[in-house]
C-alpha cells in the first residue's frame, strides 16, 4: 500500500504514541507493584514498633503488680503481675516472629529477652522475700541500683531497635514518595507526549473543520479519563482514611480506656489501704496518669473523627453537614446557620463523601482567608432542573470581604480547582461568586442519578 507524506507521518504518530501508551502502563504496573510491597513494609514496621512500646508497657505491668504485692500484701496484685510476665514472653515471641532472619537483629532480642528473664527473676526474689520475711526486707530487696540498672538497659536496648525500626519506616516512606512521584510524572508527561503524537499526526492528515472537532471529542475524552483516574485516587485515599481511623479508634483508644480503667482501681486500692508517708505522692501520680490518658483518649478521638467522621457513614449526609458545622463554629468562633428542605437524602456513599469534603475545603477556605464572622449553608432542590429529576444544591454562602476574580482564575488556585474536579467526578457543577465587600457564595449543584450533566 502507497502512502503519502502526510498519511506516514499519521501512522508513525499513532506508532509512537501506541510506544509510549505501552511504556506508561509498564512503568506505572512496576511501580504500583513497588509501592503495595513498600505498603506492606510499611505496615509490618508500623507493628513491630507498637509491639516494642507494648512490650515496654507490658513490663512495667508487672513491676506495677509485682510493687503493690510488696506495699500492700494484697495477693489480688499477684494476677495482673503473672499475667503482665506471661503477656511480655508473648510479646517477644510475635517480635521474633515479625523482625527479619538475620543474626545481629535477633542477637539483641536474645540480649533483651535475657535481661527481662533477669528482671523477672529480681521480681520473684522480692515476691518471696515479702511473704517470707517481710516489706521491708523485700522494699529493701528491689530498691536497689541493680534492679534500675537491668531495666535501664532493656529500655536502651529497646528503644535502640524502635529508633532503627523509626529510622526503617521514614526511609520506606520517602521511597514510597518517590516511586508515587515518579509514576504521576510518568502518567502525566508520557499522556501529554502521547496526545501530542496523536494531535500532531491528526494535523498532519486532516485539516478542515470537521476533523477539528473530532481532535476535541478525542481531547474531551482524555479529560474524562483524567477525571476518572482523579475519581480513583480519591477513592483510595478515603479508602486509606476509613482503615486509618479505625486502627486509631479501636487499639489506640480501646487501650488507653482499658489502661485508665486499671489505674482508677489501682488508685481506689490506695486509697483504701493504710495510711502512710508515700501514699499521697502515688495518689497524685495515678491522677497525673488519669489525666494524660484523658487527654491522649480526647486526641485520638479527634484525629479519627478528622480523618473519616463516623457520622457520614452511620447517619448519612445531612446529619454529617450539621457536625461539620458545628465543629466548625466551634474552632473557628465562625457563626453558621443550616437550613434544609429534606429530612434525610438518599445518595451513593462516594457522592456523599465528595459533597462532604467539598464542604470541608470551603470552610477552611473561610476560616484562612474570608474574615468572615457568619456562615449560612442550605442544602435545597434544584429549581433549575438543569440536571435530571430531583437534584440537589448545597450553597454556603459567607459575610466576608469577599474572593476577587482574579482569585478565581488564578492557575495557582489548586483548592478552587480540586473543588471543581470533586464536582465533575460525579457528574455535578461547582460555581463560585465573589462579591466586594459583601461576602463570598458557593454553589454545588448535586445530581442524585448516576448519570453526568
Amino acid at each position: 500500500m502507497n502512502l503519502n507524506v502526510r498519511e506516514k507521518i499519521f501512522v508513525i504518530g499513532l506508532i509512537l504514541s501506541l510506544v509510549v501508551f505501552l511504556t506508561i502502563n509498564a512503568v506505572s504496573y512496576w511501580n504500583t507493584k513497588r509501592h503495595i510491597e513498600s505498603r506492606a513494609n510499611v505496615e509490618k514496621t508500623l507493628v513491630i514498633i507498637y509491639e516494642f512500646e507494648n512490650l515496654i508497657s507490658l513490663i512495667k505491668d508487672a513491676e506495677t503488680g509485682q510493687r503493690g504485692f510488696i506495699i500492700t500484701g494484697d495477693r489480688t496484685f499477684l494476677e495482673p503481675y503473672y499475667n503482665g510476665v506471661t503477656s511480655v514472653y508473648q510479646s517477644m515471641r510475635k517480635l521474633k516472629e515479625l523482625m527479619p532472619i538475620d543474626a545481629q537483629s535477633h542477637q539483641k532480642l536474645d540480649t533483651i529477652e535475657g535481661m527481662i528473664e533477669k528482671r523477672f527473676a529480681q521480681f520473684h526474689k522480692a515476691i518471696g522475700l515479702r511473704k517470707n520475711e517481710g516489706i521491708a526486707v523485700a522494699i529493701k530487696s528491689f530498691m536497689t541500683a541493680e534492679n534500675e540498672n537491668v531495666m535501664f538497659d532493656i529500655r536502651n536496648l529497646v528503644e535502640g531497635l524502635k529508633r532503627e525500626k523509626t529510622d526503617l519506616l521514614q526511609g520506606l516512606n520517602r521511597i514510597s514518595k518517590a516511586r508515587s512521584q515518579r509514576t504521576l510524572f510518568t502518567i502525566f508527561f508520557g499522556n501529554l507526549i502521547a496526545l501530542l503524537f496523536v494531535f500532531f499526526s491528526l494535523f498532519q492528515l486532516y485539516r478542515d473543520i470537521t476533523e477539528g472537532k473530532r481532535v476535541e471529542e478525542e481531547l474531551k475524552a482524555s479529560q474524562q479519563q483524567l477525571r476518572s483516574l482523579t475519581g480513583r485516587f480519591e477513592e483510595i485515599r478515603e479508602e486509606e482514611r476509613i482503615i486509618i481511623s479505625r486502627e486509631i479508634h479501636d487499639m489506640m483508644g480501646g487501650g488507653l480506656t482499658g489502661l485508665k480503667l486499671d489505674l482508677s482501681w489501682l488508685m481506689n486500692k490506695v486509697k483504701n489501704a493504710e495510711s502512710d508517708n508515700g501514699q499521697a505522692a502515688m495518689t497524685c501520680r495515678i491522677l497525673s496518669s488519669i489525666e494524660s490518658i484523658d487527654k491522649m483518649i480526647k486526641v485520638t478521638r479527634r484525629i479519627s473523627t478528622e480523618l473519616r467522621p463516623p457520622v457520614l457513614d452511620d447517619l448519612g449526609l445531612i446529619a454529617a453537614l450539621e457536625w461539620q458545622l458545628s465543629d466548625f463554629t466551634s474552632r473557628t468562633g465562625v457563626l453558621h446557620k443550616f437550613t434544609t428542605a429534606y429530612q434525610n437524602v438518599t445518595i451513593e456513599k462516594d457522592k456523599a463523601v465528595a459533597v462532604f469534603r467539598i464542604s470541608q475545603e470551603i470552610l477552611t477556605n473561610i476560616a484562612r482567608h474570608s474574615e468572615a464572622t457568619k456562615v449560612v449553608v442550605a442544602l435545597l432542590e434544584d429549581e433549575e432542573n438543569s440536571f435530571r429529576d430531583e437534584n440537589f444544591i448545597l450553597e454556603i454562602r459567607d459575610n466576608g470581604r469577599g474572593i476577587k476574580e482574579e482569585e478565581i482564575l488564578d492557575p495557582k488556585a489548586l483548592g478552587l480547582l480540586g473543588m471543581k474536579e470533586r464536582a465533575l467526578s460525579f457528574g455535578g457543577k461547582f460555581l463560585i461568586f465573589g462579591h466586594p465587600g459583601g461576602g463570598t457564595s458557593v454553589t454545588v449543584k448535586i445530581p442524585r442519578n448516576l448519570g453526568g450533566p
